[in-house]
């Protein structure tokens, strides 16, 4: 399925954008919400909350810990609005936006900071159990820690979560992590290797979520991603609709992952259209897919 990540609600977008997006989502049929307790500056699982208070049991939450949000932060409502605002000065914009992420603290991973997390953000998304439980950005070692382990276990069986794992940002130890079987979810981000081909088991009922699909080609020139788009169009002409380098790899993360969620930061109905129809649009034969991602393969040095 294709599921929504909420990391800019409640900061550069409004709650009044935010809730339009979700209900809008929501009415298009996407019932996956990725959130965390750092998102919006502590203020994103609130609107998530609220949007699910009467949709709860149709629809999907994922939330994380292990980095947290500011605890005092006086002037968050003028920084945000000045987020917002400026869409002239690209460079001071920028440098409002580093000044908040520096607020955030990252990667504090503990038994007692798993159990606290958890609890607020049950009561911030007014909820009793969340779905999806993972460690924002984490390590191969963080999450094989067995006293998180312990604490995360014992919240299944007390029904405040249903599955937990790790958002991976390093895809080897994405990969170690989907071999040992030691998770219920699997986070990582989008490569054109073959990195989730283990997961094609149908035995293997683990969560897989791949993310930053979008972001893959920005080490690429616009000149060099349109040559690259039209060569492909050029042997596969059905390819035609799609208008850019992202929409192709947003179409071949979809059609390659066997089963699981492909996570897209979406706030404009268009965006949540147009990503929706071009996941939808099932063209091209397995054999005609794998021969496009060898092509990728050739013009992308990240895999």
């Amino acid at each position: 399925m294709v599921g929504i990540g909420c990391s800019t609600f409640g900061g550069s977008n409004s709650k009044t954008v935010a809730n339009l997006a979700l209900n809008y989502a929501y009415e298009q049929g996407i019932i996956y919400f990725d959130v965390a307790r750092s998102y919006g500056y502590g203020t994103a699982e609130s609107i998530i909350g609220k949007f699910a208070a009467d949709k709860r049991g149709k629809i999907f939450i994922a939330s994380k810990f292990g980095i947290l949000p500011p605890p005092s932060f006086p002037f968050k409502s003028t920084l945000l609005a000045g987020i917002r605002s400026i869409r002239m000065l690209p460079t001071i914009q920028q440098s409002l936006k580093k000044a908040s992420a520096k607020s955030l603290t990252k990667h504090v991973f503990s038994p007692q900071l798993a159990e606290k997390s958890l609890n607020k953000s049950l009561k911030e998304l007014k909820t009793n159990y969340i779905d999806v439980f993972l460690l924002h950005e984490s390590n191969l070692d963080d999450v094989l820690r067995d006293d998180i382990k312990y604490v995360l276990e014992k919240a299944k069986e007390k029904g405040k979560i249903r599955s937990w794992g790790g958002t991976f940002y390093g895809r080897q130890d994405a990969q170690i992590a989907i071999e040992k079987r030691s998770l219920d979810v699997v986070q990582l981000s989008f490569g054109l290797d073959n990195k989730y081909s283990l997961l094609t088991n149908q035995k293997d009922n683990r969560i897989q979520i791949i993310y930053s699909i979008l972001n893959y080609a920005k080490n690429t020139n616009s000149a060099q991603s349109s040559n690259i788009l039209a060569h492909i169009i050029n042997i596969f002409p059905q390819l035609k609709a799609l208008k850019n380098i992202k929409e192709l790899l947003l179409f071949v993360a979809f059609h390659s992952l066997p089963r699981g969620v492909i996570l897209l930061s979406m706030s404009k109905p268009e965006h949540i259209d147009r990503n929706k129809l071009i996941c939808q649009t099932s063209i091209l034969t397995n054999d005609e897919l794998s021969r496009v991602i060898y092509i990728l393969r050739q013009y992308f040095t990240q895999f």
